[in-house]
Parts: structure tokens; C-alpha cells; sequence
């Protein structure tokens, strides 16, 4: 049977959703073994940034506060380095794109990188520290 004369076809949001949905779990997978393979601390810190971000983004479509705690990230972190948090623990996103700001540090014997979360804007980025 024909579609009525006009009517357009394409995906409905429901079918994009459930694709993005699926991506997004793809990636959540993958990223922490990818960024975990590179090894040092500055790596790992790109992994927990990038998972800080997918908390943020959650917090902002779910209209609700998001929660990571640091034994979560810890997990995720290859062996040998190890999680320090100054700040606001677990780390909190709110629905308004906002944070409770926070300080981590990734450390490996003399090498080790620092993560900011910027209490404005939920922003995770690099810091000297």
C-alpha cells in the first residue's frame, strides 16, 4: 500500500533517539579501554573528562542533579595511577548546566594531570595544579 500523495517519509524521533541512545552507550563503553590503553596520567584524565561531560549532559536532558562518585571513576583509571579529589565528593552536575566545583587530580609517581570542574558552567578542562 502507497503512502497518501505528499506525505514524506523519514525517521521519527523515537527511531533517532533510540539511535543515539545506542551510540552513546557504544562510546561510554569504549572510550574508557581506549583512553586506558595510552597509559599515563594525561590520558586517563581525558577519559574522566569525557565521562564527567556525558554526567553533565545527562543532568541537562534529565532536568535532574547527576551524581558521580570517585570510586566509580577510580575503577576506570589503567593500573598505577591513582584519583585525588579536591572539592565537592561525589561530583554533582545540575540540571541547569552548573556544578559543584572540584579539583582531580590523576596521578602516576612524578607525572600526573589535573581536571578542573568549573562550578558556572559544569565545564571539565585541564588545569595546572
Amino acid at each position: 500500500m502507497s503512502s497518501p500523495a505528499g506525505a514524506e517519509r523519514g525517521f521519527t524521533l523515537l527511531e533517532l533517539l533510540v539511535v543515539l541512545v545506542i551510540l552513546g552507550l557504544a562510546v561510554a563503553i569504549a572510550a574508557p579501554r581506549v583512553g586506558g590503553r595510552a597509559g599515563g596520567p594525561e590520558a586517563a584524565a581525558r577519559g574522566i573528562a569525557a565521562e564527567l561531560e556525558r554526567a553533565r549532559a545527562r543532568a541537562v536532558d534529565g532536568a535532574r542533579i547527576e551524581a558521580v562518585g570517585l570510586a566509580e571513576l577510580a575503577r576506570r583509571l589503567p593500573g598505577g595511577l591513582r584519583l585525588v579529589a579536591e572539592g565537592s565528593v561525589p561530583l554533582r552536575f545540575f540540571p541547569d548546566g552548573s556544578a559543584a566545583p572540584a579539583l582531580l587530580r590523576i596521578e602516576a609517581g612524578d607525572s600526573r594531570a589535573v581536571l578542573r570542574i568549573e562550578a558556572l558552567t559544569g565545564q571539565v578542562a585541564p588545569a595546572d595544579g
